[in-house]
């Protein structure tokens, strides 16, 4: 095989070798930033969400039609405050600050 053939092979292989090892960079740096609600739990008026991915501000929580107070959050937990809520189902809706986008529902249950 003529050299200038073997250093074009090389040259290719060198070229396909980056190309893989930026792709794989890329998608092993994706990282999965959806709004999630993972538990709900009620005591008396105060609701406390917990998840992941609610944002550096504070989302804002609806619970059926009615708009809760968020009192303390972090990216994890929500803690806040709705009114008193009688017997049925719930949708529970958290909404990432504008910003940074995103939302998840999830149906509380009070029996």
């Amino acid at each position: 095989m003529p050299a200038r053939v073997r250093r074009s092979i090389s040259s290719f292989a060198l070229l396909l070798a980056v190309t893989l090892l930026v792709i794989g960079a890329r998608a092993s740096a994706q990282v999965n930033t959806d709004v999630q609600i993972d538990a709900l739990k009620i005591v008396g008026t105060t609701l406390t969400i917990t998840g992941k991915n609610f944002g550096a501000t504070a989302p804002s929580v609806t619970v059926g039609q009615s708009t809760a107070a968020v009192s303390s959050f972090t990216t994890t937990e929500i803690v806040a405050e709705i009114p008193a809520l009688s017997r049925g189902t719930y949708l529970v809706t958290v909404v990432r600050d504008a910003a940074a986008g995103g939302s998840s529902a999830s149906t509380l249950r009070i029996e």
